[in-house]
Protein backbone atom coordinates (compact mmCIF):
# COMPACT_ATOMS: atom_id res chain seq x y z
CA UNK A 1 0.00 0.00 0.00
CA UNK A 2 2.92 2.49 0.38
CA UNK A 3 4.21 1.83 -3.28
CA UNK A 4 0.75 2.43 -4.30
CA UNK A 5 0.60 5.21 -2.25
CA UNK A 6 -2.54 4.33 -0.36
CA UNK A 7 -0.53 4.57 2.81
CA UNK A 8 2.44 6.38 3.69
CA UNK A 9 5.19 4.82 5.55
CA UNK A 10 4.48 6.78 8.76
CA UNK A 11 1.13 5.81 8.81
CA UNK A 12 2.21 2.23 8.59
CA UNK A 13 4.40 2.28 11.49
CA UNK A 14 1.90 4.20 13.11
CA UNK A 15 -0.75 1.08 13.48
CA UNK A 16 2.04 -1.46 13.71
CA UNK A 17 3.01 -0.04 17.29
CA UNK A 18 -1.14 0.82 17.85
CA UNK A 19 -1.65 -3.22 17.25
CA UNK A 20 1.42 -4.11 19.58
CA UNK A 21 0.48 -1.84 22.60
CA UNK A 22 -3.22 -2.76 22.57
CA UNK A 23 -1.84 -6.54 22.47
CA UNK A 24 0.57 -5.47 25.74
CA UNK A 25 -3.24 -4.55 26.82
CA UNK A 26 -5.14 -7.04 26.20
CA UNK A 27 -2.64 -9.53 27.81
CA UNK A 28 -2.60 -6.80 31.41
CA UNK A 29 -6.51 -7.04 31.42
CA UNK A 30 -6.86 -10.97 30.83
CA UNK A 31 -4.26 -11.06 33.74
CA UNK A 32 -6.29 -8.99 35.76
CA UNK A 33 -9.43 -11.09 34.83
CA UNK A 34 -7.98 -14.30 36.18
CA UNK A 35 -6.91 -13.08 39.48
CA UNK A 36 -10.57 -11.10 39.65
CA UNK A 37 -11.81 -14.72 39.16
CA UNK A 38 -9.38 -16.54 41.49
CA UNK A 39 -10.49 -13.52 44.10
CA UNK A 40 -14.44 -14.51 43.18
CA UNK A 41 -13.59 -18.02 43.73
CA UNK A 42 -11.91 -17.59 47.07
CA UNK A 43 -14.89 -15.35 48.13
CA UNK A 44 -17.80 -18.18 47.79
CA UNK A 45 -15.49 -20.37 49.63
CA UNK A 46 -15.33 -17.48 52.37
CA UNK A 47 -19.14 -16.68 52.74
CA UNK A 48 -20.56 -19.28 55.01
CA UNK A 49 -17.50 -18.52 57.14
CA UNK A 50 -19.39 -14.79 57.58
CA UNK A 51 -22.44 -16.33 58.81
CA UNK A 52 -21.22 -18.81 61.51
CA UNK A 53 -21.19 -17.19 65.32
CA UNK A 54 -17.59 -16.85 67.19
CA UNK A 55 -18.52 -20.04 68.81
CA UNK A 56 -18.82 -21.84 65.61
CA UNK A 57 -15.56 -20.39 63.90
CA UNK A 58 -14.07 -22.21 67.31
CA UNK A 59 -15.44 -25.46 67.16
CA UNK A 60 -14.68 -25.86 63.50
CA UNK A 61 -10.83 -24.98 64.43
CA UNK A 62 -10.08 -26.80 66.87
CA UNK A 63 -12.65 -29.09 67.35
CA UNK A 64 -13.98 -28.22 71.21
CA UNK A 65 -16.03 -25.53 72.24
CA UNK A 66 -15.09 -22.96 74.47
CA UNK A 67 -16.78 -24.51 77.50
CA UNK A 68 -15.40 -27.79 76.50
CA UNK A 69 -11.80 -26.99 76.79
CA UNK A 70 -11.09 -27.32 80.87
CA UNK A 71 -13.25 -30.26 80.29
CA UNK A 72 -10.55 -31.52 77.81
CA UNK A 73 -7.90 -30.21 79.90
CA UNK A 74 -9.29 -32.31 83.26
CA UNK A 75 -9.57 -35.48 81.03
CA UNK A 76 -5.83 -35.26 80.42
CA UNK A 77 -5.00 -34.51 83.87
CA UNK A 78 -3.47 -30.97 83.04
CA UNK A 79 -3.63 -28.31 86.05
CA UNK A 80 -3.29 -24.80 86.02
CA UNK A 81 -0.39 -22.50 84.65
CA UNK A 82 -0.40 -20.49 88.14
CA UNK A 83 0.11 -23.92 89.88
CA UNK A 84 2.36 -26.02 87.99
CA UNK A 85 5.75 -24.98 86.69
CA UNK A 86 8.92 -26.64 86.25
CA UNK A 87 9.59 -26.12 89.69
CA UNK A 88 7.21 -28.09 91.08
CA UNK A 89 9.27 -31.14 89.80
CA UNK A 90 12.18 -29.73 91.19
CA UNK A 91 12.80 -32.68 93.92
CA UNK A 92 11.45 -35.46 91.06
CA UNK A 93 13.88 -34.24 88.07
CA UNK A 94 16.19 -36.92 86.88
CA UNK A 95 19.21 -37.93 84.50
CA UNK A 96 18.85 -40.74 82.08
CA UNK A 97 21.97 -42.88 82.22
CA UNK A 98 20.81 -45.31 79.57
CA UNK A 99 18.37 -44.25 76.68
CA UNK A 100 17.58 -45.39 73.08
CA UNK A 101 16.13 -41.84 72.35
CA UNK A 102 11.88 -43.14 71.52
CA UNK A 103 10.37 -40.11 71.40
CA UNK A 104 6.00 -39.90 71.94
CA UNK A 105 3.78 -37.16 72.09
CA UNK A 106 0.17 -38.06 73.98
CA UNK A 107 -2.80 -36.07 73.49
CA UNK A 108 -0.34 -32.84 73.74
CA UNK A 109 -2.28 -29.24 74.07
CA UNK A 110 -0.22 -25.74 74.01
CA UNK A 111 -0.19 -22.43 73.42
CA UNK A 112 2.32 -19.79 73.43
CA UNK A 113 2.22 -17.35 76.21
CA UNK A 114 1.53 -14.48 74.19
CA UNK A 115 -1.05 -15.97 72.29
CA UNK A 116 -4.43 -17.07 72.94
CA UNK A 117 -5.06 -19.19 70.04
CA UNK A 118 -4.02 -23.01 70.80
CA UNK A 119 -0.81 -24.29 68.04
CA UNK A 120 -1.06 -28.19 69.25
CA UNK A 121 -4.54 -29.88 69.70
CA UNK A 122 -3.94 -32.62 70.88
CA UNK A 123 -1.24 -33.83 69.45
CA UNK A 124 -0.49 -37.61 69.29
CA UNK A 125 2.82 -38.71 67.45
CA UNK A 126 6.11 -41.13 68.10
CA UNK A 127 9.28 -40.68 66.99
CA UNK A 128 10.63 -44.03 66.73
CA UNK A 129 14.66 -44.46 67.92
CA UNK A 130 17.35 -45.18 65.41
CA UNK A 131 15.03 -43.62 62.19
CA UNK A 132 14.86 -40.49 60.53
CA UNK A 133 11.34 -39.03 60.57
CA UNK A 134 10.09 -36.01 59.04
CA UNK A 135 7.56 -33.78 60.30
CA UNK A 136 5.62 -31.67 57.30
CA UNK A 137 3.11 -29.01 56.98
CA UNK A 138 2.72 -25.28 56.09
CA UNK A 139 4.30 -22.30 57.85
CA UNK A 140 2.69 -21.96 61.39
CA UNK A 141 1.39 -25.48 61.61
CA UNK A 142 3.70 -26.05 64.74
CA UNK A 143 6.76 -27.78 63.39
CA UNK A 144 9.22 -25.64 65.14
CA UNK A 145 7.06 -25.77 68.36
CA UNK A 146 7.06 -29.48 68.85
CA UNK A 147 11.27 -28.93 69.13
CA UNK A 148 10.62 -26.26 71.48
CA UNK A 149 8.74 -28.28 73.56
CA UNK A 150 11.15 -31.32 73.03
CA UNK A 151 14.17 -29.11 74.57
CA UNK A 152 11.63 -27.76 77.28
CA UNK A 153 11.75 -24.10 76.03
CA UNK A 154 8.13 -23.84 77.19
CA UNK A 155 5.65 -25.71 79.35
CA UNK A 156 2.50 -27.20 77.65
CA UNK A 157 -0.52 -26.94 78.79
CA UNK A 158 -2.09 -30.91 78.79
CA UNK A 159 -0.92 -34.22 77.05
CA UNK A 160 2.37 -35.95 77.78
CA UNK A 161 5.52 -35.87 76.00
CA UNK A 162 8.69 -38.99 77.01
CA UNK A 163 11.57 -40.17 75.75
CA UNK A 164 11.63 -43.88 76.29
CA UNK A 165 8.97 -43.79 78.96
CA UNK A 166 10.14 -41.00 80.91
CA UNK A 167 8.60 -37.83 80.99
CA UNK A 168 10.34 -34.45 79.55
CA UNK A 169 8.82 -32.31 82.49
CA UNK A 170 10.64 -34.60 84.72
CA UNK A 171 14.27 -35.20 82.82
CA UNK A 172 16.64 -32.48 84.01
CA UNK A 173 17.46 -29.13 82.02
CA UNK A 174 21.25 -30.33 82.30
CA UNK A 175 20.47 -33.42 80.55
CA UNK A 176 18.30 -32.50 78.00
CA UNK A 177 20.80 -29.94 76.66
CA UNK A 178 23.63 -32.50 76.51
CA UNK A 179 21.13 -35.11 74.77
CA UNK A 180 18.75 -32.80 72.31
CA UNK A 181 19.83 -31.34 69.75
CA UNK A 182 18.42 -28.73 67.25
CA UNK A 183 19.82 -27.85 64.21
CA UNK A 184 18.09 -24.70 62.52
CA UNK A 185 18.44 -24.02 58.99
CA UNK A 186 19.75 -20.71 59.61
CA UNK A 187 22.16 -21.23 62.39
CA UNK A 188 23.06 -17.95 64.39
CA UNK A 189 26.66 -17.57 65.16
CA UNK A 190 28.48 -15.18 68.09
CA UNK A 191 30.74 -12.38 67.00
CA UNK A 192 33.83 -14.71 67.78
CA UNK A 193 35.98 -16.90 65.21
CA UNK A 194 34.29 -19.59 63.74
CA UNK A 195 36.64 -22.41 65.70
CA UNK A 196 34.97 -20.90 69.67
CA UNK A 197 31.32 -21.00 67.89
CA UNK A 198 32.11 -24.76 66.87
CA UNK A 199 33.58 -25.43 70.58
CA UNK A 200 30.12 -23.87 71.89
CA UNK A 201 28.09 -26.53 69.95
CA UNK A 202 30.79 -29.50 70.32
CA UNK A 203 30.43 -31.98 73.04
CA UNK A 204 34.45 -32.42 73.76
CA UNK A 205 35.37 -28.82 72.94
CA UNK A 206 38.98 -29.01 73.74
CA UNK A 207 39.54 -31.75 71.28
CA UNK A 208 38.02 -29.25 68.51
CA UNK A 209 41.44 -28.65 66.38
CA UNK A 210 41.50 -26.07 63.14
CA UNK A 211 42.21 -29.36 61.15
CA UNK A 212 39.13 -30.64 62.23
CA UNK A 213 36.68 -27.36 60.80
CA UNK A 214 38.89 -27.44 57.66
CA UNK A 215 37.65 -30.78 57.04
CA UNK A 216 34.36 -30.22 57.95
CA UNK A 217 34.30 -27.02 56.18
CA UNK A 218 35.53 -28.89 52.64
CA UNK A 219 33.34 -32.30 53.20
CA UNK A 220 30.01 -29.27 53.31
CA UNK A 221 31.47 -27.68 49.80
CA UNK A 222 31.72 -24.63 52.32
CA UNK A 223 35.57 -23.94 52.32
CA UNK A 224 35.55 -20.71 50.90
CA UNK A 225 34.62 -19.88 54.33
CA UNK A 226 38.48 -20.37 55.84
CA UNK A 227 39.55 -17.64 53.37
CA UNK A 228 36.48 -15.14 55.07
CA UNK A 229 38.21 -12.21 57.05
Amino acid sequence: MVRSHGLSAGNVVTVFWSCLNASGLLQTVIGHFIEWNKGKASAERLLPVFSLDEEEIFVNSIGLYPGQISEKLNQLGWNSPSTTSFSTYAESVKDLANYYGHIRFTDVIFSYPSRSELVLTGLNMELESQQTTFVLGRSGSGKSTIASLLTKQYKWQAGEITIDGHGVDLLSKNWIEKNVYVCEQMPKLFDIPLIENIKIGSLYPEDVSEEDIKVALADSCADFVWDLP
